[in-house]
């Protein structure tokens, strides 16, 4: 054994002999280190102190390292292989010198800090079900806050239960009654009672079982020139907005170099600190952001990934708020080289607020739910260039880059292409947000503005792709954005869509334009072409590879919420990452709800598809808040999404929500179309008055409502559409009533059309004398002569005159 230590020893002081890694933001003189320390779980000891004995736990070589740093020396820490269940803090001290610091892996990837600790309890059979184990639960973590700032998360997204199963993580739900599948378990808190339904064939009394115990995997507070290479940290059970990782305080000069944030509750890796250089690290799977850094300067990001992140706040459909596969707030002087975003069931990057001098090069950002670079509230400049933005396609996708209130950036030289709803999308807070520069405490009212885009390639894979979408910088928000953008030297191309790709708020709103028309309206893109690439945009894109079998399932509306007609809908699409087989959706939550009925249409396929889910409550269904838990599951995997459906206090019953009327000719009046409105309670509703809010185009023709409605009665409206242009109406009908729920408003829609001209050619025919009998044949022709694309409904053709 000895020989064994000798041996160690001596590959371990030969790393110290490598050469100082000099980055541009954060630089740390490695080879200043004279002092090497080794920690080995096995061979170490406990205190292993200045005679350079090896240690036995990660936290006794930080010690030492610190005392070193105190007394004037540099200290490379080697770290055996292993799984160190442990949680390291470095607290700054006014002894700290300048001296560096380096906590490194003798072998990359091989040293795991986690968080979680084995679970050696016991497991019994539940008698409900014999696919589910239960057992003694003796962790109350006490469960989390939502972050400041954001709409209130729902309770499964602000939970740090975490259970892992022969190194999978377990989805929670929060009751057993939504115990309906494989990987799936229940913490009942108020009984100290874990449920589990494991993976297929596995019994937890042999599997590795573990619970992620500890929040904090290592905590750099106030402390400089530090280095953490080679580092696995998983499995913290930190909370929403929380990470496993921090490097925080006064500190500078820190470098991240290969090192692994996954599978954690919260965040994987934040920093509140400059001049900090991450690189070759990878944050996947985590329940947060992968990433998150907040009021910062001089970041270096180079060949990073943050894929598959978000899995926590998508339990509870919570997407977007304070959150993506990299989230910065408040960013300076930020550089992003190489960076992969994938598959985050939110922003792939967020630059949320005040990104000052922010440069991003080389990024490939892909199938992310919400956008692949979401740019809101900063004053720039940030620079795109040489990236690619494909697949943001989700129903909640905001586009494939997605600008709202914010100014000079440039994207240059880049690929986008199938993003929803459009490639470019503009839209925010018209009239401006004040935002103030945290460094130099300049206040800013950022419209959007000043867009320069050059040298790219654009393309929608859709007809509901468009290659750019303004619908909110009307008058004069518009003005300014037009003015000051550059754009040319660009390929567009949408084969699906070629007449309408490109929506303006200008003439008017969600004005659709044709590449041409767009030319002319912004005095842009003289040197652009509209024509299919001759590369696919999306190649650098579909290169990126999953890393196994797996599916997302998220929702278009996290709180529905039954309308005038009784019913709820909304949408759960089933996502596949690489290829999960046929998927099943089951559900919980309705049946004990007297009155609540669902249907899933489909509730099973090969993923992508979209199951559209009804909900529909009877009259007598108690009014409250209810939590409906979906369950996807497939051979690979299984996946949860909760929703908050409320059933409203009302009494009316509305027979539709919507009215389409069918095409009519301006200034023509189509036919009635009705709804009645029922009385299910029992008392009698005061109906106070019906409101149209374009009163000269839909208006009543026919009632029998009066001014109260009986317990029990029904009434019918009978309605009308009378267009005054060929365009697209849409309006609203609003009935204020007694009803608890107040106003009840239906959704009227309708296409005024062109009225139609025609002709006869010749205009006469004249027979002349004609005797007893047939005259000759005489022809004329009937024109539709209508320049202005109307239609030419013909009825009937019938002559006048008796002799004919």
């Amino acid at each position: 054994m000895k020989n064994l230590y000798v041996a160690t020893l001596a590959v371990l002081f030969s790393l110290a002999a490598f050469p100082a890694i000099c980055l541009a933001q954060g630089t740390v003189m490695e080879n200043l280190e004279t002092q090497t320390i080794s920690v080995d779980p096995v061979n170490g000891v406990d205190t292993c102190g200045a005679n350079l004995s090896i240690c036995k736990t990660i936290n006794e070589a930080v010690s030492v390292a610190i005392s070193n740093n105190q007394a004037g020396l540099g200290t490379k820490v080697n770290i055996v292989a292993g799984t160190y269940r442990e949680s390291v803090t470095m607290n700054a001290s006014v002894m700290d010198t300048s001296l560096p610091m380096t906590f490194q892996a003798v072998t990359n990837g091989t040293v795991i800090l986690s968080g979680a600790d084995l679970f050696t309890n016991s497991w019994t059979t539940y008698s409900g079900n014999h696919n589910i184990y239960q057992t003694t639960w003796p962790y109350s973590f006490g469960g989390c806050v939502s972050p400041a700032g954001c709409p209130t998360a729902p309770a499964i997204a602000l939970s740090n239960n975490m259970l892992v199963v022969d190194g999978v993580v377990m989805n929670e739900v929060l009751a057993l009654s939504q115990m309906i599948a494989p990987n799936l378990f229940y913490v009942d808190q108020a009984h100290t009672t874990v449920y589990l339904w494991p993976p297929t064939s596995v019994n937890p009394n042999t599997a590795k079982v573990e619970v992620p115990t500890r929040s904090s995997l290592w905590n750099i507070q106030g402390k400089s020139n530090i280095v953490l290479r080679g580092l696995t940290f998983q499995y913290g059970n930190s909370c929403r907005s929380n990470s496993a990782v921090t490097v925080q305080g006064s500190g500078t000069n820190v470098i991240l170099d290969t090192d692994l944030f996954q599978w954690n509750n919260g965040q994987g890796l934040a920093i509140t600190i400059d001049n900090v250089t991450i690189e070759n690290s990878t944050a996947n799977h985590n329940g947060d952001s992968g990433f998150q850094y907040n009021q910062t300067k001089n970041l270096l990001w180079m060949n990073d990934t943050a894929s598959y992140n978000n899995w926590r706040g998508a339990e509870g459909a919570y997407y977007a708020c304070n959150v993506g596969g990299v989230h910065a707030f408040l960013a300076h002087e930020d550089t992003i080289n190489g960076m992969t975003l994938a598959f985050n069931q939110s922003y792939g990057i967020h630059y949320d607020t005040d990104a000052y001098n922010a440069s991003v090069t080389n990024l490939v950002s892909t199938n992310n739910l919400l956008s692949g670079v979401f740019l809101e509230k900063d004053e720039g400049p940030v620079t795109i260039t040489s990236s690619h933005l494909c697949n943001s396609n989700s129903s909640a996708a905001a586009g494939g880059l997605a600008i709202r209130n914010s100014t000079n950036v440039s994207l240059t030289n880049s690929t986008l292409a199938n993003n929803l709803p459009g490639e470019i999308v503009v839209f925010g807070l018209p009239g401006g947000i004040s935002v103030t520069n945290w460094e130099t405490l300049t206040n800013y009212l950022l419209i959007s503005q000043k867009f320069t885009n050059t040298g790219n390639v654009i393309q929608g894979d859709s007809a509901a792709d468009e290659l750019f979408q303004d619908t909110y910088l009307t008058g004069a928000d518009w003005t300014p954005f037009g003015a000051t953008l550059i754009s040319d030297n660009n390929t567009w191309w949408n084969a699906f869509n070629n007449l309408t790709e490109f929506i303006v708020p200008t003439p008017t709103a969600n004005n659709q334009l044709d590449f041409p028309q767009w030319q002319s309206t912004t005095g842009q893109d003289a040197n652009s072409v509209f024509q299919q690439p001759s590369v696919d945009p999306a190649l650098a894109c579909n290169s990126v590879t999953p890393d196994a079998p797996d599916i997302a399932t998220t929702v278009d509306n996290s709180t529905p919420s039954v309308g005038a007609t009784g019913v709820a809908t909304f949408n759960d699409t089933i996502t596949p990452i690489l290829s999960p087989g046929n998927t099943t959706i089951a559900y919980d939550g309705v049946s004990e709800v007297p009155g609540l009925s669902i249907t899933l249409t489909p509730s099973s396929g090969t993923p992508p598809f979209t199951s559209a889910i009804k909900v529909t409550a009877a009259s007598s269904t108690v009014a409250g808040t209810y939590p409906i838990t979906l369950v996807a599951s497939s051979a690979a995997t299984t996946r949860v999404v909760q929703v908050a459906l409320t059933v409203p206090l009302t009494h009316l019953r509305y027979s539709v929500v919507q009215l389409n009327f069918p095409n009519t000719e301006s200034g023509k009046t189509s036919a009635g179309m009705s709804f009645t409105i029922t009385n299910t309670g029992t008392t009698s509703i005061t109906l106070t008055s019906f409101t149209y809010d374009l009163p000269t185009v839909f208006k009543t023709s026919t009632s029998t409502c009066g001014a109260t409605l009986g317990a029990g009665r029904v009434c019918t409206v009978t309605a009308t559409f009378s267009p005054n242009a060929a365009q697209y109406f849409s309006g609203t009908l609003t009935v204020v009533d007694t009803d608890p729920t107040l106003a009840q408003v239906l959704n009227l829609t309708g296409s005024g059309t062109h009225i139609p001209t025609a002709s006869f050619s010749p205009a006469s025919l004249s027979y002349g004398a004609v005797g007893l009998g047939s005259s000759a044949t005489l022809t004329t022709t009937f024109t539709n002569t209508s320049t202005n694309g109307a239609n030419l409904n013909i009825g009937t053709i019938s002559i006048g005159g008796g002799t004919f």
